[in-house]
């Protein structure tokens, strides 16, 4: 039961594609800083996968770069974005909704609430990364 309600969660930030500007955006708003890695959710498959026990980071920088740290090895994540660095943007298209692009490549849908990042990475069935506000 706690798998379907988090799909519903993740499925209507999904359906929300990306996260509309907002006038006076706070630090706790702000993509600017850095991020604890808690869950990775596989809609597909029904499976989150804690990722708290470990320190994951992911610091979102002032100048475009988002360095990730903490990975247990380099291969680690499921993504294939183990340790290191990589550029990110935040575009706001016609409709006036920011996009946030890693490396280049869309992110299908981010939002963030309440000190807590959900970066969702294909619709449907893509993984969903779930991040807490640390600094």
């Amino acid at each position: 039961m706690k798998a379907y309600k988090l799909l519903f969660v993740m499925m209507a930030i999904v359906f929300w594609s990306c996260e509309s500007q907002l006038e006076g955006e706070t630090d706790d708003d702000s993509i600017i800083g850095k991020w604890k890695l808690e869950t990775i959710f596989f809609p597909f498959t029904g499976k989150t996968y804690d990722y708290s026990k470990y320190n994951i980071v992911y610091e979102f920088q002032s100048n475009n770069i988002l360095k990730i740290s903490g990975a247990p090895d380099q291969d680690s994540l499921y993504n294939g974005r183990g340790n290191g660095e990589i550029s990110y943007s935040i575009d706001i298209n016609d409709e006036n909704i920011e996009c946030l692009l890693l490396g280049g490549h869309p992110v299908t849908a981010f939002g963030i609430s309440n000190k807590t990042l959900v970066l969702s990475y294909a619709p449907l069935d893509g993984p969903i990364e779930t991040l807490t506000k640390i600094k």
